[in-house]
């Protein structure tokens, strides 16, 4: 049930404005969901998106203009919250300023009569990077591209003097252009700060933002500018070409703690599917140095460096077919001495022809299953009968046996 807040009088949850006087009604359970009223007197409420810590995200659509937004309501507990205000109000103050194709563009901010403290924003028909991930690590070309988009995002903010300092995958937006592919929107700048304002520590003593994307400096509460975001897009870099984290561990303090005193994990051992050429790794371990001093100087110089190593990856069974040879498989060359005339018992000039054999067949990762194959091996006939077991798709498989 709803009523009008000048006359008192109820209506049904159908009606959306008074019809004696075209106030906006409001609803009589202040806890139910906003959906059918008006806020602010012209975001009629369509669906609930989600819901977190602050509040909660709608999809509405101007009464007028008929444009559909996402509008984020803060939560009524958090109305008299002075903490929460600020960083309400620092989210439209700061993404306003930033007018970039891959930022969510912020349309109105404000309270409405009902008390109801609202930011509209763009809505992006599409999924968070944290629920695109939830399926596995992505394409190298894919995941390049996505970074290289929310590098573009950061630099201008970047070069507004504002740093991020929340970025994660939850906190990307992944939409579709005219042309199919992905359009990154960079969402939530409630917690960014001009780069010369020091960092904020709440008032039960944590710092602000999410610990498994945050640079050192930023856990211990110092200062930070662009080059914090710079270590947090490496992170999402990692967990986009491999669906894991660079510092995992069963506990948060761990992860923290590990990001100060250990390299991160190396990305061949996060995803074996792919051959990752050790420059990948290089881009990646200069992002997340310790000392931001050591890192890339703006985000889309990372992302440029990131992109270029990755155009090195060759292209493995999996990213052709879907029945493709098992992830176990996959690493790099077992060591040999240089030039044997034999590796196992099987000659240097049969594991040539093999494995020229069998590259028609799996691509460039021939190379790998040969020499791994061919230490254990006894003979040549040995060696084709191993290397076909390892090959799931039959076809493939029977052009490799067929020679």
């Amino acid at each position: 049930m709803k009523f009008c807040p000048t006359c008192s009088e109820d209506f049904p949850d159908s009606e959306r404005f008074c019809r004696h006087d075209g106030t906006t009604l409001r609803s009589r359970d202040t806890s139910a969901d906003l959906i059918g009223t008006v806020i602010g007197e012209r975001y009629h409420v369509l669906a609930k998106l989600g819901a977190g810590g602050m509040g909660e995200v709608y999809l509405a659509e101007h009464v007028r203009m008929k444009r559909k937004s996402a509008i984020k309501i803060m939560h009524p507990a958090m109305a008299t919250d002075a903490d929460a205000i600020s960083r309400f109000n620092r989210e439209a103050s700061n993404a306003c300023q930033i007018l970039h194709p891959n930022v969510a563009a912020i349309y109105d901010f404000g309270e409405s009569a009902g008390g109801i403290v609202y930011l509209a924003m763009e809505y992006v028909e599409g999924e968070s990077l944290a629920r695109v991930l939830a399926h596995g690590a992505l394409p190298p070309s894919r995941a390049s591209d996505i970074v290289g988009q929310v590098a573009a995002a950061l630099d201008e903010a970047h070069r507004l003097g504002i740093v991020h300092r929340d970025l994660k995958p939850d906190n990307i937006l992944i939409g579709r252009r005219h042309d199919g592919g992905d359009l990154v929107k960079v969402v939530d700048f409630g917690i960014s700060k001009a780069a010369h304002e020091g960092q904020t520590v709440t008032r039960t003593g944590q710092v602000v933002g999410t610990p498994d994307y945050m640079s050192p400096e930023q856990l211990s509460g110092e200062s930070v500018d662009l080059r914090s975001d710079v270590y947090s897009l490496a992170i999402v870099a990692f967990a986009a070409l491999s669906a894991s984290l660079p510092f995992e561990s069963d506990s948060v303090q761990t992860s923290v703690l590990r990001r100060f005193t250990e390299r991160p994990r190396r990305l061949a051992d996060a995803n074996p599917n792919v051959m990752w050429p050790v420059e990948v790794q290089e881009v990646l371990d200069r992002a997340m140095e310790v000392d931001p001093g050591k890192r890339h100087s703006s985000a889309s110089l990372f992302a440029g460096e990131l992109a270029s190593a990755i155009a090195r990856v060759s292209t493995t069974v999996s990213d052709r077919d879907p029945t493709r040879v098992p992830a176990r498989i996959a690493g790099p060359p077992t060591t040999t001495s240089a030039s044997p005339t034999t590796v196992g018992g099987v000659s240097a000039r049969d594991i040539a022809a093999i494995e020229s054999r069998l590259a028609k067949a799996v691509g460039p990762i021939a190379r790998v299953l040969v020499r791994r194959a061919a230490a254990s091996a006894t003979d040549r006939r040995g060696l084709i009968a191993a290397l076909a077991a390892e090959i799931d798709d039959p076809k493939a498989r029977e052009q490799f046996e067929r020679g």
